[in-house]
């Protein structure tokens, strides 16, 4: 993992600080540090700071230096305590798909490194597939007067280096039997946030807003918040998702996207 690597080259070319008493202080610190941005620590070969993100910290770029300086502060005290000193003090962060070399200065966490194999994209193999992508998919509604069961396609693009996307979407329901059998269809447009936890699968968070043209009556539109899972495939990815609207009316979809134009 080319990120690895170069963590590991950046600590080698670092100084030797003391490690006697390292092992006692970051015991110290793993038994009075708790923080929901962090899932595990370890130390280094050199016995620096190794931090395992959180989902949390994975998706609040803003408040990362925050986080890190609540960690380091508390690396920093146990270390004290221990009478080692470590100059410069750092810690890594990392995730499946990257992470970032952190420096205590000033009282105050500075990001001085960060790689990403992937770029955090919405799909790994996206960089060279395109911008532009297109999905099909099949979907059940259920919560209000009756189930309904249909199908939904969608047309979009991606934005702001792969981490949102947004597109133009159709859907088609039908509901009851026979004679009583109805249908009804809704056009709008969706917007989502997307955080790819590995090469093979992340989740998404969005919104929507729909037009829904029934039969017989009138339209109505409303709003819809939307989540779900991708699962990455080398030409696109597979989705599961769900939506819950007005009258708590909640829609689940199956369905693949595929990428329409190449970069």
């Amino acid at each position: 993992m080319r990120g690895l690597a170069l963590l590991s080259v950046l600590l080698a070319l670092l100084p030797e600080a003391g490690r006697a008493g390292v092992d006692e202080a970051f015991a110290s610190f793993k038994g009075k540090f708790h923080s929901p941005a962090f899932a595990g620590a370890s130390l280094s070969p050199r016995k620096d700071l190794i931090l395992k993100s959180a989902v949390i910290y994975n998706i609040d770029g803003p408040g990362r230096a925050k986080w890190v300086g609540e960690a380091l502060a508390a690396w920093s005290k146990a270390l004290e305590k221990e009478g080692v000193k470590r100059d410069p003090l750092l810690a890594s962060v990392v995730w499946p798909i990257g992470g970032e070399i952190w420096k205590w200065k000033d009282g105050k966490a500075v990001r001085i490194e960060e790689w990403s194999d992937e770029r955090l994209s919405y799909n790994p193999a996206a960089q060279k597939r395109g911008s532009y992508f297109g999905s099909l998919g099949l979907q059940s509604s259920s919560g209000g007067a009756l189930a309904s069961m249909g199908f939904n396609v969608r047309a979009g693009t991606m934005l702001l280096n792969d981490r949102y996307d947004t597109a133009l979407t159709y859907s088609y329901f039908s509901m009851g039997e026979g004679k009583a059998k109805t249908s009804f269809s809704t056009i709008g447009v969706v917007g989502r946030m997307l955080f790819p936890l590995s090469k093979n699968i992340g989740w998404n968070l969005g919104a929507q807003f729909l037009l829904t043209m029934p039969e017989v009556g009138d339209s109505v539109n409303a709003f819809a918040a939307v989540a779900g899972l991708n699962f990455y495939l080398p030409a696109g990815s597979v989705d599961l998702s769900g939506s819950v609207g007005k009258d708590k009316r909640y829609t689940l979809s199956f369905g693949y996207t595929f990428y329409l134009s190449a970069r």
